[in-house]
Protein backbone atom coordinates (compact mmCIF):
# COMPACT_ATOMS: atom_id res chain seq x y z
CA UNK A 1 0.00 0.00 0.00
CA UNK A 2 0.72 3.43 -1.12
CA UNK A 3 0.39 5.26 2.17
CA UNK A 4 1.97 2.89 4.48
CA UNK A 5 5.24 3.25 2.59
CA UNK A 6 5.28 7.13 2.95
CA UNK A 7 4.05 6.62 6.29
CA UNK A 8 6.69 4.41 7.75
CA UNK A 9 9.42 4.38 5.47
CA UNK A 10 11.89 7.79 6.42
CA UNK A 11 13.51 8.06 9.33
CA UNK A 12 12.49 10.92 11.66
CA UNK A 13 15.16 13.28 13.00
CA UNK A 14 15.40 14.12 16.91
CA UNK A 15 14.67 17.23 18.22
CA UNK A 16 17.23 18.12 21.21
CA UNK A 17 15.80 17.75 24.69
CA UNK A 18 16.15 21.14 25.91
CA UNK A 19 14.09 22.39 22.70
CA UNK A 20 11.45 20.10 23.38
CA UNK A 21 11.44 21.45 27.41
CA UNK A 22 10.86 24.84 25.90
CA UNK A 23 8.22 24.02 23.49
CA UNK A 24 6.00 21.95 26.49
CA UNK A 25 5.64 25.01 28.47
CA UNK A 26 1.93 25.14 29.04
CA UNK A 27 0.24 28.08 28.58
CA UNK A 28 -3.24 28.53 29.92
CA UNK A 29 -4.30 31.14 29.20
CA UNK A 30 -4.06 30.18 25.38
CA UNK A 31 -5.31 27.41 25.83
CA UNK A 32 -8.62 29.47 27.66
CA UNK A 33 -8.44 32.30 24.87
CA UNK A 34 -8.56 29.40 22.16
CA UNK A 35 -11.96 27.70 24.08
CA UNK A 36 -13.46 30.92 24.57
CA UNK A 37 -13.93 31.92 20.85
CA UNK A 38 -15.08 28.70 19.93
CA UNK A 39 -17.86 28.92 22.43
CA UNK A 40 -18.17 32.58 21.21
CA UNK A 41 -18.79 31.14 17.51
CA UNK A 42 -21.21 28.50 19.04
CA UNK A 43 -23.48 31.35 20.72
CA UNK A 44 -23.44 33.32 17.71
CA UNK A 45 -24.78 30.76 15.50
CA UNK A 46 -26.91 29.86 18.45
CA UNK A 47 -28.07 33.46 18.72
CA UNK A 48 -28.25 34.29 15.03
CA UNK A 49 -30.67 31.15 14.65
CA UNK A 50 -32.80 32.55 17.43
CA UNK A 51 -33.22 35.92 16.30
CA UNK A 52 -34.44 34.54 12.96
CA UNK A 53 -36.85 31.92 14.50
CA UNK A 54 -38.59 35.27 16.51
CA UNK A 55 -38.34 37.24 13.26
CA UNK A 56 -41.18 34.49 12.34
CA UNK A 57 -39.71 33.69 8.66
CA UNK A 58 -39.97 30.77 8.21
CA UNK A 59 -36.98 29.73 5.23
CA UNK A 60 -34.63 31.98 6.96
CA UNK A 61 -35.16 30.10 10.18
CA UNK A 62 -34.74 26.78 8.28
CA UNK A 63 -31.83 28.26 6.79
CA UNK A 64 -30.03 29.58 9.92
CA UNK A 65 -31.05 26.41 11.89
CA UNK A 66 -29.63 24.34 9.04
CA UNK A 67 -26.13 26.57 9.45
CA UNK A 68 -26.35 26.47 13.43
CA UNK A 69 -26.16 22.61 13.02
CA UNK A 70 -23.51 23.08 10.68
CA UNK A 71 -21.26 25.46 12.98
CA UNK A 72 -22.11 24.03 16.38
CA UNK A 73 -21.05 20.44 15.21
CA UNK A 74 -17.51 22.33 13.35
CA UNK A 75 -16.67 24.22 16.58
CA UNK A 76 -17.44 21.37 19.24
CA UNK A 77 -15.18 19.58 17.09
CA UNK A 78 -12.56 22.31 17.66
CA UNK A 79 -13.14 21.78 21.14
CA UNK A 80 -12.87 18.31 21.39
CA UNK A 81 -9.51 18.77 20.05
CA UNK A 82 -8.67 21.17 23.28
CA UNK A 83 -9.98 18.46 25.37
CA UNK A 84 -7.10 15.75 23.40
CA UNK A 85 -4.59 18.54 25.30
CA UNK A 86 -6.57 18.14 28.62
CA UNK A 87 -6.14 14.61 28.13
CA UNK A 88 -2.41 14.92 28.21
CA UNK A 89 -1.94 18.11 31.24
CA UNK A 90 -1.39 20.11 28.49
CA UNK A 91 -3.29 23.24 30.04
CA UNK A 92 -2.03 23.61 32.95
CA UNK A 93 0.61 22.10 35.47
CA UNK A 94 -2.12 21.84 38.16
CA UNK A 95 -3.69 18.45 37.40
CA UNK A 96 -6.63 19.02 39.22
CA UNK A 97 -7.42 22.58 37.62
CA UNK A 98 -6.70 21.02 34.19
CA UNK A 99 -9.21 18.25 34.37
CA UNK A 100 -11.59 20.44 35.26
CA UNK A 101 -10.77 23.30 32.87
CA UNK A 102 -11.09 20.30 30.01
CA UNK A 103 -14.14 19.00 31.60
CA UNK A 104 -16.32 22.16 32.11
CA UNK A 105 -15.70 23.49 28.21
CA UNK A 106 -15.19 20.26 26.29
CA UNK A 107 -16.37 17.32 27.89
CA UNK A 108 -19.19 17.85 30.35
CA UNK A 109 -21.21 19.12 27.67
CA UNK A 110 -21.22 16.71 26.06
CA UNK A 111 -22.00 14.29 28.84
CA UNK A 112 -18.46 13.27 29.02
CA UNK A 113 -15.39 13.13 31.46
CA UNK A 114 -11.74 13.97 30.64
CA UNK A 115 -10.04 11.42 32.38
CA UNK A 116 -12.69 8.69 30.62
CA UNK A 117 -11.41 9.91 27.46
CA UNK A 118 -7.46 9.82 28.71
CA UNK A 119 -7.92 6.08 29.85
CA UNK A 120 -9.35 5.44 26.06
CA UNK A 121 -6.29 7.49 24.41
CA UNK A 122 -3.13 6.70 26.77
CA UNK A 123 -3.20 2.77 24.98
CA UNK A 124 -3.80 4.61 21.68
CA UNK A 125 -0.09 6.04 22.28
CA UNK A 126 1.68 3.10 24.30
CA UNK A 127 0.53 0.80 20.75
CA UNK A 128 -0.29 2.43 18.47
CA UNK A 129 -2.24 0.22 15.47
CA UNK A 130 -1.52 -2.53 18.00
CA UNK A 131 -4.42 -4.91 19.64
CA UNK A 132 -4.16 -2.79 22.67
CA UNK A 133 -5.13 0.48 20.60
CA UNK A 134 -8.97 1.36 21.70
CA UNK A 135 -9.24 3.21 18.41
CA UNK A 136 -9.00 0.20 16.79
CA UNK A 137 -11.79 -1.76 19.34
CA UNK A 138 -13.79 1.43 17.93
CA UNK A 139 -13.44 0.78 14.83
CA UNK A 140 -14.02 -2.76 15.15
CA UNK A 141 -17.12 -2.37 16.70
CA UNK A 142 -18.61 -0.84 13.13
CA UNK A 143 -16.72 -2.37 10.25
CA UNK A 144 -19.09 -1.05 7.66
CA UNK A 145 -17.57 2.20 8.29
CA UNK A 146 -13.96 1.21 8.61
CA UNK A 147 -12.85 -1.90 6.48
CA UNK A 148 -10.53 -1.06 3.43
CA UNK A 149 -10.31 -0.06 0.04
CA UNK A 150 -12.30 2.92 0.62
CA UNK A 151 -13.67 3.99 -3.05
CA UNK A 152 -13.95 7.74 -3.80
CA UNK A 153 -17.63 7.35 -4.37
CA UNK A 154 -18.06 5.62 -1.58
CA UNK A 155 -16.30 7.78 1.10
CA UNK A 156 -18.39 10.61 -1.05
CA UNK A 157 -21.58 8.65 -0.09
CA UNK A 158 -20.58 7.91 3.18
CA UNK A 159 -19.80 11.40 4.30
CA UNK A 160 -23.14 13.17 3.03
CA UNK A 161 -25.12 10.34 4.86
CA UNK A 162 -23.17 11.18 7.68
CA UNK A 163 -24.05 14.97 7.31
CA UNK A 164 -27.79 13.54 7.53
CA UNK A 165 -27.21 11.39 10.66
CA UNK A 166 -26.40 8.58 8.84
CA UNK A 167 -23.65 7.71 10.80
CA UNK A 168 -25.44 8.16 14.02
CA UNK A 169 -24.21 5.08 15.24
CA UNK A 170 -20.42 6.31 15.20
CA UNK A 171 -21.69 9.36 17.62
CA UNK A 172 -23.19 5.80 19.57
CA UNK A 173 -19.98 4.40 19.84
CA UNK A 174 -18.01 7.02 20.98
CA UNK A 175 -20.34 7.59 23.77
CA UNK A 176 -19.90 3.31 24.38
CA UNK A 177 -16.56 3.63 24.27
CA UNK A 178 -15.39 7.01 26.27
CA UNK A 179 -19.05 7.92 28.29
CA UNK A 180 -20.13 7.29 31.94
CA UNK A 181 -18.87 4.08 33.60
CA UNK A 182 -20.35 5.18 36.88
CA UNK A 183 -22.36 7.42 38.67
CA UNK A 184 -19.74 9.60 39.79
CA UNK A 185 -18.84 10.30 35.77
CA UNK A 186 -22.49 11.68 35.29
CA UNK A 187 -21.78 14.09 38.23
CA UNK A 188 -20.20 17.23 36.07
CA UNK A 189 -22.79 16.56 33.66
CA UNK A 190 -25.72 17.35 35.16
CA UNK A 191 -24.09 20.23 37.20
CA UNK A 192 -23.13 21.35 33.64
CA UNK A 193 -26.81 20.73 32.26
CA UNK A 194 -28.42 21.68 35.66
CA UNK A 195 -26.92 25.03 35.64
CA UNK A 196 -27.52 26.20 31.97
CA UNK A 197 -30.57 24.98 31.17
CA UNK A 198 -32.53 26.86 33.86
CA UNK A 199 -30.11 29.71 32.76
CA UNK A 200 -31.27 29.39 29.12
CA UNK A 201 -34.74 29.08 30.16
CA UNK A 202 -34.75 31.59 32.39
CA UNK A 203 -33.64 34.40 29.74
CA UNK A 204 -34.80 33.27 26.76
CA UNK A 205 -37.45 31.15 27.56
CA UNK A 206 -38.64 27.58 27.44
CA UNK A 207 -39.25 27.09 23.46
CA UNK A 208 -35.67 29.00 22.82
CA UNK A 209 -34.32 26.08 25.59
CA UNK A 210 -35.98 23.35 23.62
CA UNK A 211 -34.49 24.72 20.22
CA UNK A 212 -31.12 24.75 21.87
CA UNK A 213 -30.94 21.71 22.88
CA UNK A 214 -32.10 20.04 19.27
CA UNK A 215 -29.37 22.11 17.63
CA UNK A 216 -27.13 20.89 20.16
CA UNK A 217 -27.91 16.78 19.35
CA UNK A 218 -28.67 17.32 15.83
CA UNK A 219 -24.91 18.74 15.25
CA UNK A 220 -23.80 15.85 17.43
CA UNK A 221 -25.19 13.04 15.01
CA UNK A 222 -24.52 14.81 11.80
CA UNK A 223 -21.77 17.78 11.35
CA UNK A 224 -19.06 17.16 14.23
CA UNK A 225 -19.30 13.22 13.50
CA UNK A 226 -18.89 13.57 9.61
CA UNK A 227 -15.49 16.24 10.50
CA UNK A 228 -15.09 13.61 13.07
CA UNK A 229 -14.64 10.57 10.69
CA UNK A 230 -13.21 12.59 8.15
CA UNK A 231 -9.83 13.43 10.03
CA UNK A 232 -9.75 9.59 11.72
CA UNK A 233 -9.15 8.28 8.23
CA UNK A 234 -6.40 10.66 7.72
CA UNK A 235 -4.91 10.20 11.17
CA UNK A 236 -3.66 6.45 11.16
CA UNK A 237 -6.56 4.93 9.21
CA UNK A 238 -4.90 1.90 7.40
CA UNK A 239 -1.57 2.36 8.26
CA UNK A 240 0.62 1.55 11.12
CA UNK A 241 1.90 4.89 12.09
CA UNK A 242 1.01 8.23 11.39
CA UNK A 243 0.11 10.60 8.64
CA UNK A 244 1.98 13.96 8.26
CA UNK A 245 -0.85 16.26 6.83
CA UNK A 246 -0.14 19.13 5.06
CA UNK A 247 -3.33 20.84 5.00
CA UNK A 248 -4.70 24.18 4.05
CA UNK A 249 -6.28 26.92 5.89
CA UNK A 250 -9.92 25.72 5.59
CA UNK A 251 -9.00 22.09 6.48
CA UNK A 252 -7.19 23.38 9.24
CA UNK A 253 -10.47 25.55 10.82
CA UNK A 254 -12.64 22.26 10.49
CA UNK A 255 -10.88 19.06 10.37
CA UNK A 256 -7.32 19.48 11.83
CA UNK A 257 -7.87 22.27 14.38
CA UNK A 258 -5.29 23.29 17.36
CA UNK A 259 -2.04 21.90 14.95
CA UNK A 260 -4.30 18.66 14.63
CA UNK A 261 -1.90 18.89 11.03
CA UNK A 262 0.78 18.11 13.11
CA UNK A 263 -0.52 14.83 14.05
CA UNK A 264 2.64 13.03 13.21
CA UNK A 265 5.06 15.05 15.44
CA UNK A 266 2.19 14.93 18.35
CA UNK A 267 2.69 11.45 18.78
CA UNK A 268 6.62 11.46 18.53
CA UNK A 269 6.63 14.64 21.58
CA UNK A 270 2.91 14.15 23.22
CA UNK A 271 3.82 16.37 25.69
CA UNK A 272 4.21 19.65 23.02
CA UNK A 273 0.40 21.62 23.02
CA UNK A 274 -1.24 22.76 20.56
CA UNK A 275 0.14 26.23 20.04
CA UNK A 276 3.56 24.77 19.25
CA UNK A 277 2.90 21.84 17.11
CA UNK A 278 3.46 23.96 14.17
CA UNK A 279 7.39 25.43 15.24
CA UNK A 280 7.99 21.74 16.43
CA UNK A 281 6.86 20.45 12.87
CA UNK A 282 9.46 23.18 11.53
CA UNK A 283 12.18 22.31 13.74
CA UNK A 284 11.96 18.68 12.16
CA UNK A 285 11.72 19.74 8.83
CA UNK A 286 14.86 21.86 9.77
CA UNK A 287 16.64 18.70 11.15
CA UNK A 288 15.53 16.26 8.65
CA UNK A 289 16.83 18.01 5.60
CA UNK A 290 14.42 16.15 3.51
CA UNK A 291 15.48 13.33 4.86
CA UNK A 292 12.44 12.78 6.71
CA UNK A 293 8.56 11.68 5.82
CA UNK A 294 6.63 12.91 3.20
CA UNK A 295 4.08 15.65 3.40
CA UNK A 296 0.72 14.07 2.40
CA UNK A 297 -2.08 16.30 1.30
CA UNK A 298 -5.70 15.29 2.62
CA UNK A 299 -6.45 13.55 -0.93
CA UNK A 300 -3.13 12.45 -1.36
CA UNK A 301 -4.45 10.19 2.10
CA UNK A 302 -7.90 9.31 1.04
CA UNK A 303 -6.44 8.41 -2.73
CA UNK A 304 -4.19 5.67 -0.60
CA UNK A 305 -7.35 4.46 1.03
CA UNK A 306 -8.87 4.13 -2.21
CA UNK A 307 -5.39 1.76 -3.24
CA UNK A 308 -5.22 -0.13 -0.03
CA UNK A 309 -5.71 -3.81 0.15
CA UNK A 310 -8.02 -5.11 1.94
CA UNK A 311 -7.47 -4.33 5.57
CA UNK A 312 -10.67 -5.59 8.03
CA UNK A 313 -11.91 -2.53 10.31
CA UNK A 314 -10.00 -2.74 13.22
CA UNK A 315 -7.08 -5.01 12.27
CA UNK A 316 -3.88 -4.74 14.61
CA UNK A 317 -1.30 -3.38 11.85
CA UNK A 318 2.08 -3.17 14.06
CA UNK A 319 3.35 -5.65 16.82
CA UNK A 320 3.54 -4.37 20.39
CA UNK A 321 6.52 -2.97 21.55
CA UNK A 322 8.02 -2.70 18.15
CA UNK A 323 10.21 0.43 17.42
Amino acid sequence: MQSVEMAESAPMARVPNETIRTLSRRAPLRWLGAAALDWGVILLALAGFLFTLGAGAWPWSLASGLVAVVVVGIWRHRLSLLGHDGAHYMITEHRRLNHLLSDALVFWPSLLRTRNYENFHRPHHRGLATAIDLELEHKRLNPATWQLPLQPGALRRRLLLSSVGGNSREALLIMHMIGPKSWRDLVGPVLWWGTVLPLIGLTLGLQSMLWILLIWNLSTFTSFITIFHLRMLCEHHGIDGTYRIKATWLQRLAVFPYGEDCHLEHHLYPSVPFHNLARLRAICLELEQGRGQKLLTMREVLRGLADSRPIPAGQPLAQAGAP
